[in-house]
């Protein structure tokens, strides 16, 4: 009986100390789930966690190795503005003219004074003489397009030249008319941008005048000679324009006419100081 009962203890103490391991083992993973459950990292994540990071910060063994080079100090201009960059922030020394919108219009006032040369009478009884003239006045208005850098334009105008003393076989008669004149030219021009606001404008026209010539001479008084008809007519033009807005264009420049030659009347060429104003549409 004795040995029975010590038996029994015997098998009581060794399954308590078997199973106590085990009970420990239990506890253990119901605690890992509930941290899982919770959304905390274990103690074997952190550990892996901290094993990822130190592969990452550590090259592969084959990943070859990039060091950054340092580049020599240029020691020439030519090598320090190698590779630069232009400042658009910055703007230039000089700026260009804006251009007006391609396929534009634009209207022109320009009055002008001129010198002309002297012209030729011939036809008469006494023979040929040359005529005196005198500065005269002119106005002209121009519609253009603007086509880029160049222009399309249309012109009309009118220009007076007075008539003064005829030389005639070496004597001097006192004499008194005009040469008048109304035109219709077509032509174009091209301007050459100079700066922000200035512009250099060079331009070409073609056409016919209406030329009426009126002259007394006081030794054939109280008759006069009179000659009217369609003539040629031709102007170039270099202007220096000032932009004053962005519709408003002040010009004044050179110009230098042809007007064709009447019956008894030669031709007349004139040297102009051309002014006006130019108005965009």
């Amino acid at each position: 009986m004795n040995n029975d009962n010590r038996r029994t203890s015997f098998l009581l103490k060794a399954l308590r100390s078997m199973a106590f391991p085990f009970l420990l083992v239990w506890l253990a993973e119901a605690g890992f789930a509930q941290e899982k459950e919770n959304g905390q990292p274990a103690k074997n994540d952190l550990a892996e966690v901290e094993r990822s990071d130190s592969s990452e910060a550590q090259p592969a063994a084959n990943e070859p190795v990039v060091e950054a080079i340092a580049k020599p100090t240029p020691k020439r201009w030519s090598e320090w503005n190698r590779g630069a960059t232009v400042d658009t922030d910055s703007p230039p020394a000089v700026k260009p003219a804006e251009k007006p919108l391609l396929g534009s219009y634009y209207m022109a006032f320009r009055p002008n004074l001129h010198v002309a040369q002297d012209i030729d009478l011939k036809g008469i009884p006494a023979g040929s003489g040359e005529i005196e003239t005198e500065t005269g006045i002119g106005i002209g208005f121009e519609l253009g397009r603007y086509l880029d850098d160049w222009e399309m334009l249309l012109s009309v105008g009118y220009d007076r030249t007075p008539l003064g003393n005829l030389n005639l076989l070496g004597t001097h008669y006192q004499g008194d008319g005009s040469v008048s004149a109304y035109h219709f030219m077509v032509g174009g021009a091209r301007r050459f941008n100079l700066g922000d606001k200035y512009i250099l404008r060079g331009s070409v026209l073609l056409g016919m005048a209406n030329r009426h010539d009126h002259y007394k001479i006081s030794a054939l008084a109280p008759y006069s000679l009179e000659e009217e008809g369609m003539q040629p007519t031709a102007s170039l033009e270099m202007l220096f324009d000032y932009k004053v807005s962005e519709t408003l264009t002040l010009s004044g420049g050179y110009g230098l006419r042809f007007l064709g030659n009447a019956d008894r009347f030669s031709n007349l060429v004139a040297h102009s100081i051309e002014l006006g104003g130019v108005w965009n549409l």
